[in-house]
């Protein structure tokens, strides 16, 4: 299940590369898995190289586990999915708990560390998961049925709705459903979805073993005993406190596609998400939208524009100002 990694080897294109070559935004990075060569942001390619590495090392020559070649694929396709075919101005979103919180969605951040009255590291982590399992499964069940009692909230709609002016790609770290539930087409999770489960001994980078509670697999609730065809036993398809976050890379490239950035309901202290902000391209304008007046320290070098007001109405604003700019 293993291949080795080459180093400075000279790789040939296959198929797959081959295709790449011609595509725009695609960096000339070019990593070698197997017998696959595909075309991807070399930097953020060793994240999947180190991220994959095998945890005895014993040698000098280091391994990297298949999951890296199926990891890069899923990335790809997701970018191959945002293809702008109608040449529309590319509007990035990296959305957070903010614009949720409008809907009612409580986050952790709300109580001092407690999501729901649980203690995160009680129902968001590894060894959560090893420790109770039952509990854990508990409280996402609880989580999944909150999601059919909210609904979409202004600024959803507003970003849905400007997909007839523009090319709307959103990269949100929140697990809920709101913006596919208002419209939006091209959204990618980079922790994860609530309505969606994958056996325990995957780690989330394999497409076809990430299924939806209540449409491919029984719900609404996810219980102790339920499997996947060869009998592992399913848990919330959600990146955990500690766990490698499999959709940087294709986040990271979607925000490199950006001709207009906004920034709205994360507090940007969450890493890696909060570093995706700088690969925006040179001379991208890159707009924050947040009540706190706080939040842009650190990035002041990198916002161009700061909108302090609540999801609902920043949005708005920013949105009529997209409509009526030149980009």
């Amino acid at each position: 299940d293993e291949v080795e990694e080459p180093e400075n080897r000279p790789v040939q294109q296959d198929g797959v590369a081959q295709q790449l070559l011609g595509r725009p935004g695609l960096d000339e990075g070019v990593v070698h898995v197997g017998c696959a060569a595909l075309k991807v942001l070399p930097d953020l390619c060793g994240l999947w190289v180190r991220s994959c590495r095998s945890q005895q090392e014993g040698g000098e020559r280091r391994r990297v586990s298949r999951w890296t070649a199926v990891g890069i694929h899923r990335g790809l396709h997701h970018l191959e999915r945002m293809t702008n075919g109608d040449n529309k101005p590319v509007l990035v979103v990296l959305s957070g708990a903010g614009i949720s919180r409008e809907s009612g969605i409580k986050t952790f951040r709300d109580s001092d560390g407690l999501w729901e009255d649980h203690d995160v590291m009680d129902v968001a982590t590894p060894q959560a998961w090893a420790r109770d399992p039952e509990l854990v499964l508990r409280f996402y069940n609880a989580r999944r049925r909150q999601l059919d009692e909210v609904a979409p909230n202004a600024a959803h709609v507003a970003l849905a709705e400007m997909e007839s002016h523009f090319d709307v790609r959103i990269v949100t770290q929140n697990v809920d459903d709101l913006h596919e539930r208002a419209g939006s087409t091209q959204v990618l999770h980079l922790h994860g979805e609530l309505r969606k489960v994958r056996p325990e001994d995957d780690p989330g980078i394999d497409d076809a073993r990430i299924v939806t509670v209540g449409q491919d697999v029984p719900g609404p609730e996810v219980h102790l005993g339920d499997t996947d065809d060869r009998g592992v036993q399913l848990r919330p398809h959600v990146v955990w406190f500690g766990e490698a976050v499999p959709m940087l890379e294709p986040a990271a490239q979607t925000v490199a596609q950006a001709d207009a950035l906004l920034v709205v309901g994360t507090s940007m202290q969450v890493y890696p998400a909060a570093g995706l902000v700088h690969f925006a391209p040179a001379g991208c304008p890159v707009t924050m939208v947040n009540p706190d007046p706080d939040a842009i320290v650190g990035f002041e070098s990198v916002v161009t524009e700061s909108i302090q007001a609540p999801a609902s109405e920043g949005v708005a604003r920013w949105a009529q100002k997209m409509v009526n700019s030149s980009i």
